[in-house]
């Protein structure tokens, strides 16, 4: 079995490009998908999402509306 691999260090495009990202505002979309899951579960997992870092994000809860909870 023969394995190739490739690596490119982009570290010093990385600093040059560092000052535009800290500019830029991020926006991030989390989707918490659910099928069957218990309710507890399902809380927890939502109660936590608000604890990004992010400057700003939605959260998005992808039920399989199954459940009458």
């Amino acid at each position: 079995m023969q394995l190739f691999s490739r690596t490119i260090d982009r570290r010093q495009e990385a600093r040059r490009l560092l000052s535009w990202v800290a500019a830029e505002r991020r926006s991030v979309d989390v989707f918490i998908p659910t099928y069957d899951e218990d309710e507890a579960i399902l809380d927890r997992t939502i109660l936590g999402a608000p604890s990004q870092s992010y400057d700003s994000f939605r959260v998005f809860v992808l039920d399989d509306g199954r459940r009458e909870n």
